[in-house]
This record gives C-alpha cells, sequence and structure tokens, in this order.
C-alpha cells in the first residue's frame, strides 16, 4: 500500500507541473485513498465501501471492494421493433477487450452472422412470409408482406401464390411437399426481385416435418429425387429461414386443395394470412415440430453400407452353393 500512494503522489505531482489535475482515484484498499478530498475520489466515499458499488475503469464494471469486474447488460428485447441495427448496438453494448466473456458474445456474433446470411436490412421491417403445402391432388404456395409501422400498427397483404397439380404418376405425399417447398422458393425470389427489396427479412412456412427435416440437411445425406429438391430449396433460401406451422392455420393450405368461390370470399386466412402474423413473433407458432420418423426419410445409403450388403449377399450365396453341392453328392 505504501508503494501505490507513493505513486499516486508521484503521478499527480508530475502531471500537475503541465497542469493537468488527476481526479477519480479508486483503489480496493480504502488507505490507498487517504488525504484525499471528496472531488478527487471515484467511490462515493474513501472511509468505506458502499455496499455493491460499482465504478467505471475502461469501459468495465469495478467492484472495489470485492475486486471483481463486471459486466451489466442492458440489452433489451423488442420483437416488435428489432432490425438489423438494434440488434448490432445492443451486442456492441457489451465491452469486453479483455475477452473474459468471450463464449457468450460469441453467440451474438454468431447471429450477426446468421443476419448476413439471411440478406436483413439495416433499417428495413418489411417481412416476406411464404407458406407452402400439398395434397394428394395439388400442391402450392402463397406469399404475404407483413409491414410494421412507427406506431406499431401491422398491416399484412397477400401478394401472389402459384399452385400446380399432381402428377398422373403417384408421387408419395412428402415428396408433393418438397415439390411445395421448391415452387414456394421460386414465388418468393421472383417477388423479391420484382419488388426490388433485396433486403426484407423472409420467413419460409410449412406444415410437413419430413420436408423441415430434408431442408435442414446437406443434400447429399439423401436420394436423388429429394436431394435434387432440396440444393434447389437452398439455393434461394436458408434453411433457417424455415418454420413449422399447423395445418389449420397454413394458407397455402386452401390453395393445395381448393375452394368454393363463396368459401373465397369470406376467407381472412387467405386475405390476411394467419391470425398470429398480425401479433409479434412470440405469438408465432413453435419452430419445433413432433420429432420424423426414420422410416418416412428418403436417406442415401453409404458406400460403407453397400460394401456390407454386398459381402453379406456374397457370403450367402456361396454357402447355398456349397449346401446345394452337398445334396448332390
Amino acid at each position: 500500500m505504501e508503494e501505490t500512494i507513493a505513486l499516486r503522489r508521484e503521478l499527480s505531482e508530475l502531471l500537475a507541473k503541465g497542469g493537468f489535475e488527476l481526479r477519480k482515484w479508486t483503489s480496493n484498499l480504502l488507505g490507498v485513498l487517504s488525504g484525499l478530498s471528496a472531488d478527487h475520489t471515484g467511490t462515493q466515499s474513501s472511509l468505506y465501501f458502499v455496499p455493491n458499488e460499482t465504478v467505471k475503469a475502461l469501459g468495465i464494471s469495478w467492484k472495489p471492494e470485492t475486486d471483481d469486474l463486471c459486466f451489466d447488460s442492458n440489452v433489451g428485447i423488442d420483437d416488435t421493433s428489432s432490425t438489423m441495427r438494434s440488434i448490432l448496438s445492443n451486442i456492441a453494448k457489451m465491452y469486453d477487450p479483455l475477452g473474459l466473456i468471450a463464449p457468450i458474445l460469441v453467440r451474438a456474433k454468431m447471429l450477426m452472422q446468421e443476419l448476413w446470411l439471411l440478406k436483413s436490412g439495416w433499417n428495413e421491417p418489411v417481412e416476406f412470409h411464404t407458406f407452402t403445402d400439398a395434397s394428394e391432388a395439388a400442391y402450392g404456395a402463397c406469399t404475404y408482406v407483413r409491414c410494421e409501422t412507427t406506431k406499431g400498427e401491422v398491416q399484412i397483404s397477400l401478394l401472389a401464390s402459384k399452385s400446380r397439380v399432381a402428377p398422373l404418376k403417384r408421387v408419395t405425399l412428402p415428396r408433393l411437399e418438397l415439390s411445395a417447398a421448391v415452387l414456394g422458393a421460386h414465388l418468393h425470389h421472383r417477388i423479391k426481385n420484382a419488388m426490388q427489396i433485396a433486403s426484407a427479412e423472409s420467413i419460409f412456412w410449412s406444415d410437413s416435418t419430413v420436408t423441415l427435416k430434408w431442408i435442414a440437411s446437406p443434400p447429399n445425406t439423401w436420394k436423388t429425387f429429394v436431394a435434387n429438391r432440396v440444393a434447389e430449396v437452398q439455393h434461394f433460401s436458408h434453411p433457417r429461414q424455415w418454420r413449422h406451422v399447423p395445418g389449420t392455420c397454413n394458407p397455402a393450405d386452401l390453395v393445395s386443395r381448393g375452394m368454393s368461390a363463396t368459401h373465397f370470399k369470406q376467407s381472412t386466412l387467405w386475405k390476411s394470412g394467419p391470425d398470429w402474423l398480425a401479433h409479434p413473433s412470440s405469438f408465432w407458432p413453435s419452430s419445433n415440430p413432433e420429432p420424423v420418423d426414420d422410416m418416412d426419410l428418403e436417406t442415401r445409403q453409404n458406400g460403407t453400407h453397400y460394401s456390407l450388403l454386398h459381402t453379406f449377399c456374397v457370403q450367402h450365396e456361396a454357402e447355398s452353393t456349397n449346401a446345394a453341392a452337398s445334396v448332390a453328392c
């Protein structure tokens, strides 16, 4: 403590010769602050520590009494007005020059990287929501634009839709659902190009858990039919943009199944999308659907599986041939 006091006095005298007066002295030992006036100390008192008192040291909060560094998080979450700029601003508030909370901040950096991959705009609150669905007779997709005003009002409008009848050659329903996803990705791409709003955030919705499982994995995981279409979907969208929506509130279901003119005129689901779309994202359906049965997935067989199967068949054929030869003898 004696050395610290001496250093404090030497620095004060040296800088005073140049007209600089040092203030805000702080220490985890109150004795170092002895002899200083109240306006020269950085703590509320030089005689005692106020419980949980903190001071700023190079941008980091420091508790002198316990000699602890603290990181104050005042990051606010507002789903109704979050933009890429506001998220980056909140991340920048967490100052960590020594990297002491790097495991926490790296997750924020990963989030920003994902936003770049989604090509989100800095200030653009416009969102495109594309819904896809399929039945045994047809499949289709529809895209809505969701806009938020500065007053918090939400406006939703149907932009366009596409439909296709199912091929005469029978195709499984999961494959038709995947074809609808391809149709939706193409529709969304054409709409964004036509409206010239490249920075808008885009979200895709499907009620097929199998389709979402396919899209979430690399194309080479699946058999040829699925692999080609997954590659097409991932070319025009990012897997993290795809979410699960219950079939009862999927407007694309109206495209895949069709409806009469009377019901069409009365359908608010078709005109404005599901009701929850007008609310903040915290009210939207969860993106964690029920797990998929592996039997429904068309997984590509790798070389190891083929080699084991081939070896088994050769051995079985050899054993059958030897058995037949024994009987003949």
